[in-house]
């Protein structure tokens, strides 16, 4: 009998699994080439967007920076800058100028200090209402460093910047304004006190001319009656009936006038 015998080669048996491998590797490979293309460009997306962030920040501060710096340059009222546990961070010359403490005293005091000891109970409600309305507008009383006390207008705002609370207050010293506010006082006072005692004298001046007109209709009166009776006893029974009329009076004055 014949026999057929087949040789094959094994590179040739494992060559259709070899390709296979390549293909699967190079699928792998693009894959993972793929992801990490997609997590660089994540990770420089968050990067871009942080370094964007921090550049927005930055220019905000900035912002806030050359806006307090503008207005230290050019404003005549006091303008601090405090933080959120109500500590001076910032103070324009005004400021120094106005409390007679020197801007390294200034900075990091509580702004409480700089309250009469009096108006200080009401800080809290004024910082509690600046955080409601975004603002205020209010009068208190500071004291300076030498202990004197003078009026002032405060203008309050609140500024939130990377989370964090900034309160800018611009105050007015308004001693002058009070003072002309005073004299307007005391000039309504006086001009109150010179109607009532013009209401005063015309009301005596009032009696006195109708006190002079009843002498003057008695003594008419008295005239007729001695005119037309010749009996002096007529004449004063007469006269005495007519001082005891209804609404008829007689002050002392006027009966020792008469008589």
């Amino acid at each position: 009998p014949w026999y057929l015998v087949t040789k094959v080669d094994i590179d040739e048996v494992y060559a259709p699994l070899r390709q296979q491998a390549g293909l699967v590797l190079a699928l792998i490979s693009i894959l993972l080439f793929a992801a990490g293309m997609l997590l660089v460009f994540l990770w420089n997306r968050r990067q871009t967007e942080y370094e964007r962030k921090e550049i927005e920040a930055k220019l905000e501060r900035l912002a806030l920076t050359r806006h307090f710096d503008y207005l230290t340059k050019y404003a005549n009222d006091i303008i601090l800058l405090l933080d959120g546990d109500r500590r001076i961070i910032e103070a324009n010359d005004r400021a120094v100028e106005a409390y007679g403490y020197s801007r390294d005293e200034l900075l990091g005091m509580d702004a409480l200090k700089l309250r009469a000891p009096e108006d200080r109970p009401g800080t809290r409600v004024h910082m509690e209402q600046v955080e409601k309305e975004k603002g205020l507008l209010y009068e208190s009383r500071h004291r300076r460093k030498d202990g004197s006390i003078f009026p002032v207008e405060v203008s309050a705002r609140l500024i939130e910047t990377e989370g964090k609370k900034y309160y800018q207050n611009i105050i007015r010293d308004i001693t002058e304004r009070k003072k002309a506010e005073g004299i307007i006082a005391n000039y309504q006072l006086d001009l109150e006190m010179m109607v009532e005692r013009r209401t005063r004298q015309l009301a005596e001046a009032h009696e006195r001319l109708e006190r002079t007109e009843r002498l003057a209709a008695l003594g008419r009166f008295a005239g007729a009656l001695a005119h037309e009776l010749r009996n002096p006893l007529s004449v004063v029974a007469n006269a005495v009936g007519y001082l005891t009329m209804p609404g008829v009076q007689i002050s002392p004055e006027e009966q020792t006038d008469t008589m």
